[in-house]
């Protein structure tokens, strides 16, 4: 009888396979078994994500809908007491247990499941990536949002009229001695390794053209990630204010506001989910973004349990789109479904791979 060379491998890995020590056969089996259980996920996966997308597609409109309410009227901070209860309308209609009044104005909604197992929260957040276009996610591993300080200043000196600044004490020109100096906690005391942000962004005093003001008044942010770092930079803005005011004969009145603080995104939490953010549906690019030296509240939660933020992208491809926090900002509404199917298939993911196993 002739066999074909297809035929020959086929009968010598059976022969080696029937020959096999004991323990080589069972890691075979294991090795067989563990397959067998991947491709099985897989499945779980696939209809899970079916099943999301099937949901998706039947509430897109109806979340549009509120995202474009919310837009079209917009509240203050810790002022959104309409959008609160829209929220909390909108979850009590879907039978989940609410939370009012958290943190003045915020919402939990809490869904007990039906097996043992962990417990996740989501946060949902009204800001975006708009420098991102639909279908790109973005997440950092580790330190992400910095810490976010808020100082007020009062710069005082002594009335007088301006053609005769001799009789006066000008606040004008020291609060512009004071705008430049805060610059050089920057660049000359803390380490150009270490981040970090001194910005002013009100500048205000004076009434008339020809009259020395009393007060002027200063305004801005501090960014930082080093807890150190955050101290030496209040520390040095008040000598400044010092010696400069001292310098006049002029005084000041320093508030320092310490914010919210860094958000740092868990390590070990943060590879887990970015494999899963490659393999969620609707997203065709993943990105891993540098820090920002923006702030996020987020912070609270992540400082105390294992957390992960990342960022969608909110622009539709070719469309321009202005910053976060500018007039020029366009989101399309069709990242909203790319939003929802994405932070499904994270939570689904995440309880998944932590759900109670059954032994073979």
């Amino acid at each position: 009888m002739k066999i074909r060379r297809t035929e020959t491998l086929l009968i010598l890995g059976m022969l080696f396979i029937t020959n096999m020590p004991r323990d080589a056969a069972a890691r075979q089996d294991d090795a067989a078994a563990r397959q067998d259980a991947v491709a099985a996920r897989q499945d779980d996966v696939a209809a899970r994500q079916d099943d999301v997308a099937a949901l998706v597609a039947k509430y897109r409109a109806d979340a549009i809908r509120m995202r474009e309410h919310i837009h079209q009227n917009p509240e203050l901070s810790n002022r959104e007491f309409k959008t609160a209860a829209l929220v909390a309308d909108h979850l009590t209609a879907l039978g989940i247990e609410i939370r009012t009044d958290v943190a003045h104005t915020g919402v939990v909604g809490v869904l007990e499941g039906g097996r043992p197992g962990p417990v996740v929260a989501v946060r949902a957040d009204m800001d975006a990536l708009p420098s991102l276009e639909v279908g790109t996610v973005g997440y950092t591993i580790g330190p992400a949002f910095a810490a976010v300080d808020h100082f007020t200043i009062k710069v005082r000196g002594k009335q007088a009229h301006g053609a005769r600044p001799e009789e006066g004490i000008d606040p004008v020109v020291m609060a512009s001695e004071i705008v430049l100096a805060l610059q050089t906690i920057r660049s000359r005391t803390l380490s150009p390794l270490e981040p970090s942000v001194v910005t002013v962004g009100i500048v205000r005093g004076g009434e008339r053209f020809n009259i020395i003001p009393r007060e002027v008044h200063l305004e801005g942010t501090v960014r930082t990630y080093n807890p150190e770092v955050r101290d030496t930079v209040e520390r040095r803005m008040a000598s400044i204010l010092e010696g400069i005011t001292a310098a006049y004969d002029g005084t000041f009145a320093l508030d320092y506001d310490r914010g919210t603080p860094s958000v740092i995104n868990d390590p070990a939490l943060s590879r887990e989910m970015a494999g899963y953010l490659a393999g969620a549906p609707g997203v065709e690019q993943v990105l891993e973004l540098p820090p920002t030296m923006g702030g996020e509240d987020f912070a609270y939660f992540a400082n105390v349990v294992p957390g992960f933020f990342y960022r969608l992208g909110t622009t539709r491809p070719g469309q321009p789109s202005g910053g976060l926090h500018t007039p020029t900002m366009t989101a399309d509404s069709e990242s909203v479904t790319v939003g929802m199917r994405v932070m499904t298939h994270l939570v689904l993911e995440f309880l998944n791979a932590r759900a109670p196993r059954s032994n073979p």
